[in-house]
């Protein structure tokens, strides 16, 4: 079977995720016409045994239009860049942040907390994106790594608490799932 162009591959990548990212304004315009109650039910509230299904949906919340505009251009960029390389690993890589990632903040994050929002997925990527460099053991990968290392490297400082309405716990633990599937991953390819 033939390899894809670079630019099929572009084409593919555009297209899932604008489909993810006007998924997310759809649900964004809901919950705004719904004074953010799509948030408030399907956000992760940690240690609440009947919202632990919150995990698979909280990544996909935004608590106003500009976090989801803010959190849009970093996710088509790093999420853009996983589904470039491969539909499948973005995927998998999507799915096991949600729930590792998700089961962390639920399991230890902040008392009396709403976490929604989808900078635990691009927390993941960007994980991944640089890991990747590391366990893969390509030069791609390497470069690509260093990359995105310098033009988004400040972000590793956002999985610190700061200020008290960020859930810098789903910046930390999304880091962590997208780091640990590139190790995984990485093992699998050797």
């Amino acid at each position: 079977m033939a390899k894809m162009k670079f630019w099929e591959r572009f084409k593919i990548s555009f297209r899932w995720v604008a489909s993810l990212l006007v998924f997310m304004g759809l649900l964004e315009f809901v919950n705004h016409m719904t004074h953010y109650a799509l948030s408030v039910n399907g956000g992760i509230i940690p240690r609440e045994p009947s919202r632990l299904w919150a995990i698979f949906s909280a990544p996909f919340l935004h608590f106003s239009p500009e976090h989801y505009l803010l959190n849009s251009i970093s996710f088509a960029i790093l999420g853009g860049l996983v589904v470039l390389e491969d539909r499948r690993i973005f995927v998998k890589l999507t799915l096991f942040s949600c729930f590792f990632a998700g089961l962390a903040v639920w399991c230890v994050g902040r008392p009396a907390s709403v976490h929604a929002g989808s900078s635990l997925l691009i927390f993941a990527y960007f994980g991944f994106v640089v890991a990747s460099g590391w366990f893969a053991k390509n030069w791609k990968a390497f470069f690509l790594a260093i990359l995105i290392g310098l033009l988004y490297g400040g972000m590793v400082f956002q999985v610190l608490p700061t200020e008290g309405f960020i859930s810098w716990e789903s910046h930390l633990f999304g880091m962590i799932a997208g780091v640990l599937f590139a190790k995984i991953l990485g093992k699998r390819q050797r």
